[in-house]
């Protein structure tokens, strides 16, 4: 099946209620990031990278310089190509999404016999778009923005010797100002977007590996729009993601 067909088929499903299968790949004007869960203590560093939805590249870097402070910073790429046939002439099109947002986090560990790490963050990222999805009828439209976002998140997290699990909650403010349709300026609402993930991690050295599982949704999809532009604009997405952890400061103690 060809990019175009199997891009005109996601859209067709979030029209008739399958976002899951729009949420696979960059269909939409705003794509989440797995949101980060740094588990990090005075002096420590923790380094992440992943994949969300086997298409997004995504990197983390996190550093707490003393008790119950970090700060936090995630970039995204999401890169692809895709064709489009109007009047019999077929175009191939670049498109991509990059983004990077950076946070201010304070943290604290419960007492009892069992620590929790409970942890609360806010943060301003920016994003640029380069955006052809397929229309179920027409020519491909082009959208480019650069867009802006900001968020708070809490978690928490049960750290083992050899398992971490937790559970994560962020609200994202996306603001589409500047957005082009075909290089003419559109106006689209503001949008609200809530992102639970479960999180889990395993290995107690250097280098752990992660998996996620959560959900990005629009709290107030426009109905103004036609049902295929809320997927473009109030997509609900899959914040499925599999990485590593690299935390320099257990090298020490992974030689002994």
């Amino acid at each position: 099946m060809s990019n175009h067909y199997f891009f005109r088929l996601r859209h067709l499903a979030a029209a008739v209620g399958l976002p899951a299968l729009g949420s696979l790949g960059g269909c939409a004007v705003y794509v989440p990031t797995v949101p980060s869960t740094p588990l990090v203590q005075k002096n420590q560093v923790e380094l992440t990278a992943g994949l969300r939805g086997l298409t997004s590249l995504e990197a983390t870097v996190a550093w707490a310089p003393t008790d119950h402070i970090f700060f936090n910073a995630e970039g995204a790429y999401l890169g692809y190509k895709a064709t489009g046939t109007t009047n019999n002439v077929t175009t191939e099109y670049y498109d991509h999404h990059q983004q990077g947002n950076v946070g201010m986090g304070a943290y604290t560990l419960t007492k009892g016999p069992q620590p929790l790490y409970l942890a609360a963050v806010a943060g301003f990222g920016l994003a640029d778009v380069d955006l052809h999805p397929a229309e179920l009828f027409g020519p491909n439209t082009r959208y480019e923005s650069s867009y802006r976002r900001y968020y708070g998140q809490a978690y928490l997290a049960s750290q083992n010797p050899n398992f971490d699990w937790g559970l994560s909650v962020r609200a994202t403010w996306v603001n589409y100002e500047g957005l082009l349709r075909d290089g003419v300026p559109l106006a689209v609402p503001n949008q609200w977007f809530v992102e639970p993930h479960f999180f889990v991690r395993a290995g107690h050295g250097p280098v752990q590996g992660y998996a996620t599982l959560g959900l990005s949704f629009a709290t107030r999809p426009d109905l103004a729009l036609p049902s295929v532009s809320r997927g473009v604009f109030s997509p609900t997405s899959g914040l499925l993601g599999l990485g590593i952890v690299f935390r320099p400061q257990f090298l020490k103690q992974a030689d002994q």
